[in-house]
């Protein structure tokens, strides 16, 4: 018996509350496209996913890639701490969230930010460093504890975005503040095998109009120049947690890149979870490396739902294809797709591209100034992304959260039409 085809119909409800048939058309797509391999490499031979329950976003905005093993067992260790993540496939999501709870106020955070945490943060790192040259086996636990830690401060001083934000102000780009000081430890990803900015590139090449490049100098600063407007001090916390983040991340990565030299591995060293890396130093059997490179290349070419409900996933609506929140003028240019951030320093695109990426990382962003890039789309983010914001303050034309835009081939011409937030195919010229 053949399969019964997918099918778009369209429904109407009468006054009686009879439903009517209208229309019913052969799918042209698929709702999902992906998800029977998805769930072939997460749950073989089942027909949804066994967990977890209730609804799942992809963390696209922050984790557009699959991650490394490494950083995977982190976040395992993270949930038996609590942490409302999911590792599927290789690809990080998070528990939608329904809490009501106000942020601080940003005056507050950013005192904390700058006098407590920060300079805490960075002290830890270096005597981190401090010990690589010892047992490296009683400071992988050390570090997991020290990121959960800033995870905590990280909650703790959460800051609500309004979405009716000031224009920002050309003079101050908050979301470069400070930027330079941390490039050591940024990384090009949320992972923690990925690289840090400052082994990509000229570190004065990224670093925001006055930043000195010396760890210690935000925090030497003070809050004199802090912005007295509750609002642009919240798209400053903004910055400086993703700062505080990057040292959470730091000494794992630290330890790692040791260990790596230690056994042999090089990079090789991140396809180990941390509990394996333990096992590695004590002398034990490394699991089979060339069998978990052929796993991550598998799990990177999955298509992972951008959100899940109980087990299932969530289709997103055709109407959204090639739709996104608008940011800046209307342009026009031909599509420069790049896979990441590393893609883009690589290979950097002419100016009067648009640049297409996964998600507009605060880093990537970062790069597009530095390479005078004046137009970008990406298929995650929201109104109050990092990449909303940062678009708007760097002066950007861009479409945030533009599902399919990814698909399009390089050097298509498109219109990135900001009055109505699309992105339109050009129809070549026949005249």
């Amino acid at each position: 018996m053949s399969e019964v085809p997918a099918l778009d119909l369209e429904l109407v409800v009468d006054p009686a509350g009879s439903v009517w048939l209208v229309q019913a058309r052969p799918l042209a797509r698929p709702l999902v496209p992906g998800w029977p391999e998805f769930l072939a490499a997460v749950a073989p031979g089942a027909d949804r996913l066994p967990d977890p329950p209730g609804l799942w976003k992809l963390d696209g905005e922050h984790n557009p890639a699959v991650l490394s093993p490494a950083h995977a067992g982190v976040v395992t260790w993270l949930i038996g701490q609590g942490a409302g993540l999911r590792v599927l496939a290789g690809w990080l999501y998070e528990r939608a969230s329904s809490s009501g709870r106000a942020g601080v106020d940003p005056h507050r955070a950013l005192t904390e930010l700058r006098r407590r945490h920060l300079p805490a943060a960075r002290r830890a790192l270096e005597a981190f460093v401090d010990d690589l040259a010892g047992d490296l086996r009683p400071l992988l636990p050390r570090a997991l504890e020290h990121l959960r830690a800033i995870i905590a401060v990280h909650a703790e001083l959460r800051v609500e975005l309004p979405r009716d934000l000031p224009a920002p102000d050309p003079r101050s780009l908050l979301s470069l503040r400070d930027r330079g000081d941390y490039l050591d430890v940024l990384p090009a990803a949320w992972d923690i095998a990925s690289p840090a900015l400052a082994d990509l590139v000229d570190p004065t090449g990224l670093a925001a109009d006055g930043a000195t490049g010396d760890p210690r100098a935000s925090c030497d600063r003070g809050l004199e120049s802090d912005p007295a407007d509750p609002q642009r001090a919240a798209v400053l916390v903004r910055e400086l947690d993703d700062h505080l983040f990057a040292l959470g991340l730091a000494p794992l990565r630290r330890i790692y890149l040791a260990a790596g030299g230690r056994l042999g591995l090089g990079d090789d060293v991140f396809l180990l979870a941390p509990d394996e890396l333990g096992h590695a130093l004590a002398g034990q059997d490394l699991p089979d490396l060339a069998a978990r490179r052929r796993q991550q290349r598998q799990f990177a070419s999955l298509q992972p739902p951008p959100a899940l409900f109980d087990g299932r996933p969530v289709p997103v609506s055709p109407r959204r294809r090639l739709g996104g929140i608008p940011v800046g003028p209307s342009v026009r240019g031909v599509v420069a797709q790049r896979s990441d951030l590393a893609d883009l320093l690589a290979r950097p695109p002419a100016p009067d591209a648009v640049v297409v990426l996964p998600a507009l990382t605060a880093q990537a962003a970062v790069a597009l100034r530095a390479l005078g890039v004046r137009a970008v789309c990406c298929e995650y983010g929201g109104a109050l992304s990092h990449a909303a914001l940062m678009a708007r303050e760097l002066g950007l034309s861009a479409l945030i959260g533009c599902t399919g835009c990814t698909e399009l081939p390089d050097d298509l011409e498109v219109e990135l039409d900001t009055r109505v937030g699309r992105l339109r195919v050009r129809s070549p010229d026949l005249s």
